[in-house]
């Protein structure tokens, strides 16, 4: 099944004006609308911030965060929340298709993909993330770069167009934070 723009989740996470601690966002990926004159905190492109020194790097410098800088203690509640908010989500969209019974009967593994330049900190820091949001244990949780993601889903739609020994093909992973 292809993919599309919209079927993207930008990350992006909008938390009530008054945010207490402990606080679940209000909404996130495509729900977040800055032209919505609603009120509130918004952060998005916060898991670059999983990366260290990120500003360092020349892709740093080239495409800075489009929100400030957060703490590390910071940044890991935001990409739980977010992951959350995509965990129940997905749960909602699972029992809406196959009902209560079904859904909560299937195995579920879910593969969390990071960033090319992501550090092994990184990826265990993500992973810790995905756990905390409910995504499955420590040992069983996946975690793999955007690119091989995107080969592996790219050579799976492509089985019908006879791939041989010596083809090329171009597969472009744009990111988008």
């Amino acid at each position: 099944m292809g993919r599309s723009p919209a079927d993207t989740v930008h990350s992006v996470l909008q938390y009530p004006e008054i945010a207490l601690p402990g606080c679940y966002p209000e909404k996130w990926g495509s729900l977040v609308r800055r032209e919505d004159d609603d009120s509130g905190e918004i952060y998005e492109w916060f898991k670059l911030n999983l990366y260290p020194h990120l500003q360092d790097t020349e892709l740093g410098r080239k495409y800075p965060p489009r929100t400030p800088h957060v703490s590390e203690e910071i940044c890991r509640k935001l990409v739980v929340d977010f992951l959350s908010a995509m965990k129940k989500n997905f749960d909602q969209i699972l029992r809406g298709r196959f009902g209560p019974l079904v859904s909560s009967s299937l195995a579920i593994e879910y593969i969390i993909t990071v960033p090319a330049i992501w550090t092994d900190r990184g990826k265990d820091i993500t992973r810790r993330c995905a756990v905390e949001a409910g995504m499955g244990s420590e040992n069983a949780m996946k975690i793999i770069k955007e690119p091989e993601a995107a080969g592996i889903w790219a050579l799976q739609s492509m089985r019908d167009i006879h791939l041989q020994v010596n083809d090329t093909f171009v597969l472009c992973d744009a990111g988008g934070g």
